[in-house]
């Protein structure tokens, strides 16, 4: 690319290419000198050449300030919502901060700027940002640490909205309304932990849950629901019952009344006491005397008939084991004592007879030999060897074929009759 030239008044610069192709680019100059000012510690020069400056290139120019690190001067001239969010939280302008976090309303900047506020031990904007993003497991710890009675019970009231029952469960607990807590496990269908917790914190509640807690579970196997003792019915079952509901009575009317914090170190004793023993139900009750509990209601006709009859057969085992342990007794007894009779005299020990000397031993009789093993019978006849085998003939070879001598001739003896001479025309 190669520069052509640069034109002010459109603030565009252009350029060229080996295939000349132009292209052009906006450029304003008074952006270049702005920035040329910054960068050479010149703030007021760029102060005077940002009117000159178009609004749309500030956002621009505030990141350019950011990455200098003149994150107050660029917080002045950025545009964009997001960006001067970040600026003003990085800043700890939370009060700007919060102005945006209300205009845009997004869950994000809620969550960051509560955060920022919780560091900032400002506990009112943050329970505000809380409350705007529904964080509902921090404003769980922001009242329990406040001991906001209030503002448990209304975080209550938004964890039923939400379906949040764990931090609502926790939240009723907390504020002290355990029949809410009850009504709550109900609800949510936890039926089983709410029996316990009526065993626990309701006693006089127990009749009805365990009720529902049996129906819920006769429609999976009525035998185990039989088997679910109701306090209404079995008192007896229950230990400390009467004891129970008296400490439950007194404690609902401490529950009533708001204790600040403060005062722990005086409530202390009272609440490490056993609310069942003596000392526990006479404090509950203001230091006045507890009287006895009253006796238990008249017992279930079938189980008293039942125990009786065991009675009877009990006592009837009884019965039976002593007419069999005097049977025994009188067999063991002897019927009467005699006199023992008049011991004699021993009589007298008489010397004992000499022993005679003993025979003599005469001698063994002589063993004789016994007879002679004689050898035993001949072995059977000894096994021949096989007869060998004869090797075969040994194949010779054929004779050499030599072919017959051919004789010449016989001579004949009589001359030829044609007069010549030798072959080699020689005479002899």
């Amino acid at each position: 690319m190669f520069m052509l030239g640069y034109i002010p008044k459109e603030n565009r610069l252009y350029l060229i290419d080996k295939d000349n192709s132009i292209v052009s680019y906006t450029l304003l100059l008074s952006v270049v000198e702005y920035q040329t000012a910054v960068l050479r510690g010149d703030m007021e020069s760029a102060q005077d050449q940002i009117a000159s400056i178009p609004v749309m290139h500030y956002d621009k120019l505030a990141r350019f300030l950011e990455a200098q690190g003149l994150k107050e001067e660029a917080l002045q001239i950025v545009q964009d919502t997001d960006h001067k969010f970040e600026l003003a939280m990085s800043l700890g302008r939370l009060d700007l901060a919060h102005a945006i976090a209300v205009t845009s309303d997004q869950e994000h900047k809620w969550e960051s700027l509560g955060d920022a506020a919780l560091a900032k031990n400002n506990f009112d904007l943050a329970e505000e940002c809380m409350t705007a993003c529904k964080d509902l497991s921090g404003l769980l710890l922001l009242h329990s640490a406040q001991g906001n009675r209030g503002g448990m019970e209304s975080l209550a009231g938004l964890c039923e909205s939400q379906s949040r029952f764990n931090v609502g469960f926790m939240s009723l607990f907390l504020s002290g309304k355990l029949e809410d807590c009850l009504q709550l496990l109900v609800d949510c269908d936890r039926i089983s932990e709410a029996s316990f917790f009526a065993r626990t914190y309701l006693p006089s509640q127990m009749g009805r849950v365990v009720e529902l807690w049996r129906a819920d579970v006769a429609k999976v196997n009525e035998k185990a629901a039989e088997g679910i003792a109701n306090p209404d019915d079995y008192p007896n079952l229950f230990p400390n019952l009467e004891s129970a509901l008296i400490a439950e009575a007194a404690l609902k009317q401490h529950r009533a009344q708001s204790v600040p914090a403060s005062q722990y170190e005086a409530m202390r004793e009272l609440l490490l006491k056993d609310p069942l023993s003596e000392e526990g139900l006479a404090s509950l009750a203001g230091g006045m005397p507890i009287s006895a509990p009253a006796a238990a209601p008249s017992m279930d006709p079938l189980e008293k008939a039942f125990e009786d009859a065991q009675a009877e057969e009990q006592e009837e085992e009884e019965e039976n084991l002593s007419h069999q342990a005097d049977s025994i007794v009188a067999s063991i007894i002897a019927p009467a004592v005699s006199v023992p009779p008049t011991v004699s005299a021993p009589p007298v020990v008489r010397p004992p007879p000499a022993v005679s000397a003993p025979p003599a031993v005469t001698a063994p009789p002589t063993v004789t030999a016994p007879p002679r093993v004689t050898a035993p019978p001949a072995l059977p006849p000894r096994v021949t060897a096989p007869p060998t085998m004869t090797t075969p003939a040994v194949v010779t070879a054929p004779p050499p074929m030599v072919p017959p001598s051919v004789s010449a001739p016989p001579a004949s003896t009589e001359e030829d009759d044609f007069g010549m001479e030798d072959d080699w025309g020689m005479e002899d």
